[in-house]
């Protein structure tokens, strides 16, 4: 199997399930109620320094959960030979301790998709569990996971000033990343804002990550560190954020040194 990053996923927003459900299971064991409006929902991990219940929270959980999900998801060998793309749609519930159970594939493409988004969800780390009447309480997610094969099939383009889209020089690259903002255009033209830049680099197996937030834009000394003057896969993604929908929008190069 071969990872997602640069050949053009979508993943779209998690969303509260319509309804709180009380169930039992067949032996008659009481199952944990789920509440659906908690007065602090639940966050994927890392966001501790932003106030509870912002908007500032929600959207650094959404481009946290984003970002753990493009680094590790793969795209079945068996999608990829037989072309299948579309939409997985899964629930999970966030236990009142954080832990992620009942993870299930609600609508699946086939060709292995259904298993692979499945797999990722069952491996998220602890969330921090959501809140209702200051106690720590069990909240149930959907999620929608695109997969796609197609460059460019959802038109979101992310411009990397002018440079080529094959091939680069280290040193031209670090030159446009410090020097000129990224941009992340909808099929529409219009200028969306990035909550998130992760910048991957790949050498023979190896895999490393520079993660910037928002359009912050890395330092030359920064850049020549990451990049170890070596040449590599470089893959860049920009998490951005349109109105309910999360995208992460990609684009790869041969780095040259």
């Amino acid at each position: 199997m071969q990872h997602l990053r640069g050949i053009g996923f979508l993943i779209l927003s998690t969303l509260l399930i319509a309804s709180a459900l009380r169930a039992q299971s067949g032996g008659g064991t009481t199952m944990p109620e789920i509440i659906l409006r908690p007065t602090i929902p639940a966050y994927y991990p890392g966001c501790s320094n932003e106030p509870e219940g912002s908007e500032e929270k929600a959207n650094c959980s959404a481009s946290k959960l984003m970002s753990y999900i493009g680094f590790n998801l793969q795209y079945p060998d068996e999608a990829r030979e037989q072309k299948i793309e579309g939409v997985v749609v899964l629930s999970f519930m966030v236990s009142d301790s954080g832990k992620i159970e009942r993870v299930r594939v609600l609508r699946d493409i086939g060709g292995g998709c259904g298993q692979e988004a499945q797999r990722i969800i069952n491996e998220m780390p602890p969330w921090q569990p959501a809140i209702f009447k200051g106690k720590q309480v069990a909240t149930q997610f959907t999620l929608p996971i695109t997969f796609g094969l197609r460059a460019g099939m959802f038109d979101y383009v992310l411009h990397v000033g002018d440079l080529p889209d094959d091939q680069i020089y280290q040193k031209e690259l670090i030159e446009t990343l410090t020097t000129t903002d990224l941009r992340v255009t909808n099929p529409k033209g219009a200028e969306m804002v990035i909550t998130e830049v992760i910048l991957t680099i790949e050498r023979g197996g190896n895999r490393e990550q520079l993660v910037l937030r928002g359009n912050e834009r890395p330092t030359e000394k920064q850049l020549k560190k990451f990049f170890k003057r070596k040449q590599g896969r470089l893959t860049i993604d920009a998490n951005v954020v349109e109105d309910l929908d999360i995208r992460s929008v990609s684009k790869g190069y041969l780095l040259l040194n």
